[in-house]
């Protein structure tokens, strides 16, 4: 899958790749404008981050040779920045105009709200008014999302919808992984120390808020292959399986099958993972 992110110069577009591939705020804070453009790659996961500076942003040969190959289009905007919004209106005419010149059928538009941990900066539902026309929405299946570096749940979510993970199957691979090793939750990682796929939780809960901090810890001290940790009040299970060069991390919380069982179960997700993902492949979407 290969997804566009696009916007204005100083957006944050780089600050969001960075952050995804180094886990750092402080390099994510750090980042310079490119003049060309960048790449996240996780195996067959690609996001191209498309230089924001107004001449470059409005070359269309840059679009003529790379939106044919996205599946969805990202427009990043500075939230905060109230002063730019008729500009990044402008924009998204242009953009729109691309990807109905060169992109393929039903290309998806999501609209990231970002710094959102600036006082000043508005709800992705006011800015999704400002910028898009009536017909927009409907017709570009239009998502919105707000993020903030400082916030990694929102990065988590954003990478969910990036991935689409609820129309293809994950969301009913973890509620079977919960219910089989009858635990009170259960996540998939897809490589990415975010979680993808929840079962059992929601997203900035106390329990889901820990579990995620957890698993951060752990990924940055190496990539993780197993963990149990009995705590006071929870049982904690991690797991990392490799298969195709996929590499998809599980954990359960306060779980009460045995480890063994637990691991085939895990085995068993991981099976149906990749199923899903190659009924993505031969969809197109990569």
């Amino acid at each position: 899958m290969t997804i566009a992110f696009v916007g204005l110069d100083r957006a944050g577009k780089s600050s969001i790749k960075v952050y995804l591939e180094s886990l750092s705020i402080n390099k994510a804070l750090n980042t310079k404008i490119s003049n060309s453009v960048e790449t996240y790659l996780r195996r067959k996961f690609r996001i191209d981050v498309f230089p924001g500076q107004e001449k470059l942003r409005y070359a269309e040969t840059l679009y003529e040779r790379l939106f044919p190959f996205v599946s969805k289009v990202a427009i990043i905007v500075d939230s905060a920045d109230r002063n730019r919004f008729d500009e990044v209106r402008r924009y998204w005419k242009f953009v729109r105009n691309m990807i109905d010149k060169y992109a393929r059928k039903n290309v998806q538009v999501i609209l990231v709200a970002h710094k959102q941990d600036l006082t000043n900066a508005v709800t992705c539902g006011e800015l999704s008014k400002m910028i898009f026309d009536a017909n927009d929405i409907g017709k570009y299946g239009v998502v919105c999302v707000e993020t903030s570096i400082f916030d990694p749940i929102s990065m988590s979510l954003l990478l969910r919808i990036l991935h689409g993970a609820r129309g293809i199957g994950l969301e009913d691979i973890v509620d079977t992984l919960r219910e089989q090793s009858r635990s009170q939750v259960a996540m998939i990682f897809d490589g990415h120390p975010f979680p993808i796929a929840i079962s059992g939780a929601k997203p900035h809960s106390e329990i889901f808020n820990r579990i995620h901090e957890l698993v951060l810890a752990l990924e940055k001290y190496g990539y993780v292959k197993a963990f149990v940790g009995i705590f006071e009040n929870e049982k904690i299970f991690v797991l990392s399986k490799k298969r195709d060069d996929e590499r998809v991390i599980f954990c359960l919380v306060n779980f009460e099958e045995k480890i063994e069982t637990i691991t085939k179960l895990c085995d068993n997700a991981m099976r149906n993972y990749i199923s899903e993902l190659r009924k993505r492949f031969w969809k197109g979407w990569y």
